[in-house]
């Protein structure tokens, strides 16, 4: 695969992911807006509206993730590679993403074990299964996990002089 097919496939993704970020962001704010103005203006408040609002934002903050996670604007320790150059540089990026990877995988499998049992949990104001939750983290985790297969493929085919401009 090209890294411009990579490239394409990675706007794409981030076009997604732009869409379910406003279609999530939407929502919480005019539901927080609501019980805002019911709470103080009203003395009153709608519980549904606040758990709902809770549940998106847990979502909102997962799929944003994987949006940072491509862009390299996470915290993370930089300064090993920002001392070293050339082929040093490529493996230790490498080897960060892979074990970024791993640990994805290993967070997919718990999502799918969480969502297994979730069937049987709800929320408590709201009479939807716990699996709207745990849901987040499984889609979140595979949308990072195409995201650091491409930043790998990107790494190796700047190791191997084939380009990689997106690498940091």
């Amino acid at each position: 695969m090209s890294l411009s097919a990579i490239n394409l496939i990675r706007e794409k993704i981030h076009r997604i992911i732009d869409w379910i970020l406003v279609v999530l962001l939407i929502p919480i704010t005019l539901g927080t807006f609501i019980q805002v103005v019911l709470r103080y203006g009203f003395h009153k408040t709608i519980p549904q509206l606040n758990e709902l609002a809770t549940v998106m934002l847990v979502w909102l903050s997962i799929i944003a993730a994987a949006k940072v996670l491509d862009k390299e604007s996470h915290p993370a320790f930089t300064m090993v590679v920002e001392k070293t150059s050339g082929k040093i540089r490529d493996i230790i990026r490498l080897l960060d993403w892979g074990i970024i990877f791993g640990i994805l995988a290993v967070l997919v499998k718990g999502s799918l074990r969480l969502l297994e049992s979730g069937r049987t949990q709800t929320l408590s104001t709201v009479n939807l299964s716990y699996n709207w939750v745990y849901g987040s983290l499984l889609v979140g985790s595979v949308f990072m996990i195409i995201i650091s297969a491409f930043k790998t493929i990107e790494t190796v085919a700047h190791m191997l002089g084939k380009g990689g401009e997106n690498i940091g």
